[in-house]
């Protein structure tokens, strides 16, 4: 029998399959999370999962042909929404002991601009720490799948507790996480946490791609944080003229749907135009037959990721100033050195893994 291969640093073993600590300790945390929601909420916390991560899934499929991260990126950001709750709720309960008044105004206003601006932090602190190099590779679709992530964890606890409380209205079709609820003003649309900051990411994401770190990138990527606040806002609000006017301004919940599924359409549609134009056409850039590819459609998924990753950090290369070139620069050498080397390997790929080699999962 061959020896067990040692433990990489950072990494637990169950049996052959090697898994990194921080995946370890994100799928305790989430089993306990959820079984926390599922036993004091029931069949409400079940669906409460299903109709948020639903979301996110879909934004996964309508992105997979332009998307550059990996899905378990979105699951790790999902989590993290739910974290995001929790301090939210601590925030609001702070402010309620400021403002004691259960009918302010000021709550119907401070507590939704809060949230929507805690389910960003992941997303931008993200962004800021990869601004010099992962940042560079990220398509529009990406920010936009991102956010839409952080936004369903954020709401799936609240969700569930609502339905467990009142029930769940009418949802729009392929959108389970929505509803139609009446308020003082008549019946209007709740597109719900996950689309709120979908929203603000999409339009970031196209700020970031098309415009950059300008005066009018900052209008257009906070654009949709702008509208969801504002419709957020509205939902809460229930009295009062500027609470109507808001409603009618937001025509009744269905302009942030609009502009989502606009916005959406665009990322998608941007992406696919940077992918298919911006590299030349080298056989290195080309994914390997999938005949003289024996690990399969996983390998292929990840050249695919690895070469939108760059044609988008070569799409702001073309685009920006001739001194900040030099930051990116490096990316675009780096990936395409790794692109070139998967056909090498491949060609002098020497057979399968041996059946005893465990499998690696980061």
């Amino acid at each position: 029998m061959a020896p067990t291969p040692r433990r990489r640093p950072g990494t637990v073993r169950f049996g052959d399959l090697e898994v990194s600590v921080q995946t370890t300790v994100l799928a305790a945390g989430a089993i306990v999370w959820l079984g926390i929601v599922v036993a004091n909420t029931g069949g409400s916390g079940v669906a409460a999962t299903w109709t948020n991560a639903s979301f996110p899934a879909l934004l996964l499929v309508a992105t997979g042909l332009v998307r550059s991260i990996r899905t378990r990126l979105t699951v790790r950001l999902f989590l993290l929404g739910g974290l995001m709750l929790s301090i939210a709720l601590v925030g609001a309960w702070g402010f309620e002991r400021v403002v004691s008044d259960p009918g302010a105004t000021s709550r119907d206003v401070v507590v939704p601009l809060m949230e929507e601006t805690l389910k960003l932090a992941p997303l931008l602190y993200l962004l800021w720490r990869w601004r010099r190099r992962r940042a560079q590779a990220l398509g529009a679709s990406d920010v936009l799948v991102m956010a839409a992530a952080v936004g369903a964890g954020f709401a799936l606890v609240e969700d569930a507790f609502i339905r467990e409380a009142v029930g769940w209205a009418r949802t729009l079709p392929l959108l389970p996480a929505t509803e139609y609820a009446a308020n003082g003003f008549g019946e209007r649309l709740i597109v719900g946490h996950a689309m709120w900051t979908a929203l603000a990411g999409a339009t970031m994401g196209l700020a970031l791609l098309l415009v950059g770190l300008t005066l009018r990138g900052f209008v257009i990527g906070l654009s949709g944080y702008a509208v969801s606040a504002l419709d957020h806002m509205a939902n809460n609000l229930s009295n009062g003229g500027h609470a109507r006017l808001l409603n009618d301004l937001m025509l009744r919940g269905r302009l942030p749907l609009y502009l989502f599924l606009a916005a959406t359409v665009a990322c998608i549609a941007v992406d696919l135009m940077v992918t298919t134009t911006t590299l030349p056409k080298e056989p290195e850039l080309k994914a390997p037959a999938s005949a003289a590819d024996p690990t399969g459609p996983a390998a292929r998924f990840a050249f695919a990721r690895s070469r939108r990753g760059l044609a988008f950090a070569a799409h702001r290369y073309d685009r920006t100033s001739h001194e900040a070139r030099g930051a990116i620069r490096p990316l675009l050498v780096e990936l395409t050195a790794a692109l070139a080397g998967t056909h090498t390997a491949v060609q002098h790929r020497p057979g399968p893994v041996e059946p005893d080699a465990p499998d690696q999962v980061e």
